[in-house]
């Protein structure tokens, strides 16, 4: 019998989901509030990433491409006609 008691002791504690979710939330929430300011930051860098991808690919496509086709016809536009539909905006 003493067995039996023993082992009843050993048990884990039964979890507490409530407990588990209000840990879990808190943690999520602390880090949140320390990315809050590289979020700005990183809003600005991705605008500005995309101001500039766009610029690129305008260049290449409305000048760029059409100069090279114009000096040597087929040698480029079979390759790079369409390497901007690939990349995301």
């Amino acid at each position: 019998m003493a067995a039996v008691a023993a082992h009843a002791t050993d048990a884990p504690p039964p979890v507490m989901s409530f407990a588990v979710m209000r840990n879990s939330h808190e943690a999520i929430c602390a880090a949140i509030a320390e990315m809050d300011p590289m979020a700005a930051d990183f809003a600005a860098k991705w605008e500005a990433y995309h101001r500039f991808l766009t610029v690129h690919m305008a260049i290449e496509d409305q000048a760029m491409f059409l100069l090279l086709e114009e000096i040597s016809p087929g040698a480029c536009k079979p390759l790079l006609s369409d390497q901007h539909a690939k990349d995301h905006v």
